[in-house]
């Protein structure tokens, strides 16, 4: 497993820019993707993103308080 606790904000940033320049990448290459992604009704990508989130903010909020204020 990959260890965020090394990466700077910057690397944080350009990581996300990555992930959303392939998304786009995959998109126009695929042109049958691209047609899916324009089909479907929006609710679904919103589902998508509060299933995939619920995790991360699990985490975030099972953290100990100590673990947040040594970072600061």
């Amino acid at each position: 497993m990959v260890s965020f606790k090394n990466f700077s904000i910057l690397d944080l940033i350009l990581l996300e820019l990555f992930a959303i320049a392939f998304a786009l990448f995959f998109v126009s290459v695929w042109p049958t993707f691209g047609n899916w992604i324009i089909d479907a009704h929006w609710a679904f990508f919103l589902a998508a993103w509060i299933v995939l989130l619920i995790k991360p903010i699990i985490s975030v909020f099972k953290a100990p308080k100590e673990e947040f204020i040594k970072e600061q």
